[in-house]
């Protein structure tokens, strides 16, 4: 059960750390396109 949990805690980091990654890239992007354009 603990195991479990931690598991899953884990799986919510990774993903919320995935998401701000996306997200920093996108903004780089949108960011370059705003300044080009």
């Amino acid at each position: 059960m603990m195991k479990k949990t931690r598991t899953k805690f884990w799986w919510i980091t990774h993903i919320a750390a995935w998401a701000m990654l996306i997200v920093t890239i996108l903004g780089a992007i949108l960011g370059s396109v705003a300044a080009f354009g």
